[in-house]
């Protein structure tokens, strides 16, 4: 079993140029409504593309079923469409899913200082169309982090595992950016 903390500094320092894209696309955070919309649909299609993932090579967790669901409530209370399904992820394999997950679960971090955010914009839970956000932000998900960084200790074995699971952490993000600019772009044609 590799370190936990070693596989999570390895995990930041080969995903911070795709970390950062990602959160370029939202200087100062949820700023106003359009990025509020842009954030729900971008989260969206990348949980679903994530949950096809699962579902691909096993029965999904409910957890990642669940943020699907919400994020499904959460359009349909706004009238706002999902966005088309891109390209999937090539998630194939229990590393490639655990570095998706890293992605979503690291998320939870910043879901804090969103959700405050989005009550200032008026979303404050499920009625008023943050019912992930709400549940995304909770801070019980820190114990699904650490759950997450110590599986990821004990899939990776060898250095073929650790750049699969590098890989798929990468690819996630490069997903996330595509889809918060796809959001983007559609909210800003309407």
């Amino acid at each position: 079993m590799r370190d936990t903390h070693v596989c999570r500094q390895q995990l930041r320092a080969a995903t911070a140029c795709e970390h950062e894209r990602v959160d370029a696309l939202f200087p100062g955070g949820l700023v106003d409504a359009t990025a509020y919309r842009c954030y729900l649909q971008g989260m969206h299609r990348l949980c679903d593309d994530v949950a096809k993932g699962w579902l691909r090579i096993a029965r999904a967790p409910e957890e990642p079923l669940h943020r699907v669901s919400l994020l499904q409530a959460d359009l349909a209370r706004l009238a706002l469409d999902a966005l088309p399904a891109a390209a999937p992820l090539a998630l194939d394999g229990e590393l490639e899913l655990a570095g998706a997950e890293y992605v979503i679960q690291g998320s939870r971090m910043g879901a804090r200082l969103l959700s405050r955010q989005a009550r200032r914009l008026g979303r404050d839970g499920p009625d008023n169309g943050a019912a992930f956000l709400t549940w995304h932000s909770r801070p019980e998900g820190q114990a699904t982090w650490e759950a997450l960084l110590e599986r990821i200790a004990r899939l990776v074995r060898t250095n073929a595992d650790e750049d699969r699971l590098m890989a798929a952490a990468v690819r996630t993000f490069s997903a996330a950016a595509f889809a918060f600019e796809h959001a983007r772009q559609r909210v800003v044609a309407q």
